[in-house]
């Protein structure tokens, strides 16, 4: 039982930390995402908007980048250079995804095992008890036995005492 405790509580404890990072993780995505929401309009307003910032999303975003507007390209090279970006920020999300789904399926077989765990104890306990309350019905029985033949015993015992010696030596023998 004490087992189970344990058991149960590294259960919470886990699940308790998995969502207190998620949030965490998330609280900061939201923050990143408000800040460069702000760059993007405080550029805007000033019309000088860089570069770096047009190709460049935020590392924190929890969906993939939008695609950047189409602009006539003159130079092959350049476009290419900005396709080849974007696939290395693809593959780089692919990758934080997998290794995320890996880790979540990790959890989940642990969490599992945990589970068998846990359910295996509950059968064990769930046969001891079952064994003890057999020994105790057991018991209960032979105390009632025991009782039973020490009135009659008693009984027995009162009824010689009462009779004469020669009538009471051929019911004996």
């Amino acid at each position: 039982m004490k087992n189970i405790i344990i058991l149960v509580l590294t259960a919470l404890l886990l699940f308790a930390i998995s969502a207190a990072l998620s949030l965490w993780l998330q609280q900061s995505s939201a923050t990143a995402t408000a800040a460069q929401n702000e760059k993007d309009k405080s550029a805007k307003k000033n019309g000088n908007k860089s570069e770096e910032e047009t190709t460049r999303p935020p590392a924190s975003k929890s969906e993939p980048p939008p695609a950047p507007a189409p602009t006539p390209a003159t130079d092959l090279a350049a476009a290419l250079a900005a396709l080849r970006e974007r696939e290395v920020q693809v593959e780089r999300r692919a990758q934080q995804v997998q290794i995320v789904l890996q880790d979540l399926q990790e959890q989940r077989e642990r969490f599992d095992e945990l589970v068998r765990q846990v359910a295996q104890e509950v059968k064990a306990v769930t046969k001891s008890l079952d064994q003890l309350a057999a020994l105790e019905s057991q018991a209960k029985k032979k105390q009632d036995t025991d009782e039973f033949d020490r009135k009659n015993i008693d009984r027995l015992a009162a009824m010689f005492d009462s009779m004469d010696g020669e009538a009471a030596a051929p019911i004996i023998k």
